[in-house]
């Protein structure tokens, strides 16, 4: 049986290191501007049962005219005090549902954070004068995939 919202305890755990793909050019390397720019981004969570942990892995690229310019990720972890409580699923197969709606609070957190990691990792570079906008966290939650571990 589910554990109530009111007994759910989370905390941070971990950020990891950004893992850079594609790294941006460098400011001496040219010039970009705004109107040829493109983004793309997905977002991860690993449900990971047995230590009672969610992973969420945020992923954002840009490009100019399908050139990749920046593609990099981040992995935010989160402690879940009895993680197993919230979720149901049926032995061998892959669907399940968490009993509480704290994901997309996670997500919030773990956008959010890789968003600020890149603004440091593109500053020197031509890139610097374009963060990663904002996005609607409905947005975001349709880019989102989950798996249970």
């Amino acid at each position: 049986m589910p554990q109530s919202t009111d007994d759910l305890r989370i905390r941070l755990s971990q950020v990891g290191e950004p893992v850079i793909d594609v790294p941006a050019p460098a400011r001496e390397e040219g010039s970009v501007t705004a109107s040829e720019l493109k983004i793309q981004y997905n977002v991860r969570v690993n449900v990971i049962r047995p230590e009672s942990r969610v992973a969420v892995v945020v992923s954002m690229t840009y490009l100019s005219e399908q050139k990749k310019l920046f593609s990099g990720s981040l992995t935010t972890s989160f402690d879940v005090v009895d993680l197993s409580s919230y979720i149901t699923a049926k032995d061998g197969e892959e669907e399940f549902r968490i009993e509480s709606d704290f994901l997309p609070m996670l997500v919030s957190i773990a956008f959010s954070t890789t968003r600020g990691y890149f603004v440091r990792e593109l500053s020197a570079s031509v890139l610097a004068p374009y963060p990663f906008p904002m996005i609607s966290m409905e947005s975001i939650m349709k880019h989102t995939t989950y798996q249970l571990v």
